[in-house]
C-alpha cells in the first residue's frame, strides 16, 4: 500500500509590470542636412518563468548624420548604451532554493559609418507599363452585356 501526500503552497503571482519606448528624432542646420536621433527603453521589474523576479532594465541610446558632397554621402555616429544601463539582475526564493542571478554584455558601442551614392540624384520619370490589373479594370469597367464595351 503506497500513500501520498500532497502539501499546497501559496505563491503570490501579482505583478504590475509595464514597458516604455521613445524615439526622437531632429533635423537641423541650414540646409538641414544634419539629423540627431535619441531612442531608449524601460522595462520595469516583471515576473520571468512564473518565479523567478527580475529587477528593471533601461538603455538609451544616440546618434547623428551629416548628409555631404550635395546628398551623394552620409556620415553616420553613433553610441548604444550611452549608460551601459543593460544589466540583467534578478531573484527567485521557490521550494527552498534561493537564486540570485545577474550579467551583462558589451551594449556600450560606438559606430561610424559612411554611405555614398552612386550614379544620379534626380529620378527619372517612370516609363508607362500596361499590367495585368490595369487590363482587368477595363475588362470589368465594359457595358455589362456580352461584347459590349
Amino acid at each position: 500500500m503506497s500513500v501520498m501526500i500532497f502539501t499546497t503552497r501559496t505563491v503570490d503571482l501579482d505583478v504590475v509590470t509595464f514597458n516604455i519606448y521613445m524615439q526622437h528624432s531632429y533635423k537641423f542646420g541650414k540646409k538641414k542636412d544634419w539629423t540627431a536621433e535619441v531612442s531608449g527603453w524601460y522595462n520595469s521589474p516583471s515576473l520571468w518563468q512564473g518565479f523567478f523576479k527580475s529587477k528593471s532594465m533601461w538603455t538609451v541610446d544616440a546618434g547623428m548624420q551629416k548628409t555631404i558632397f550635395n546628398g551623394k554621402g552620409t556620415f553616420k555616429v553613433s553610441v548604444s548604451d550611452i549608460f551601459f544601463s543593460m544589466k540583467f539582475k534578478g531573484e527567485s526564493d521557490f521550494a527552498g532554493q534561493k537564486t540570485i542571478a545577474s550579467g551583462s554584455f558589451e551594449s556600450c558601442q560606438f559606430k561610424t559609418a559612411l554611405t555614398w551614392r552612386f550614379g544620379s540624384n534626380t529620378i527619372k520619370n517612370a516609363r508607362q507599363r500596361k499590367d495585368a490589373s490595369e487590363d482587368e479594370k477595363k475588362r470589368t469597367q465594359g457595358g455589362g452585356g456580352i461584347g459590349i464595351n
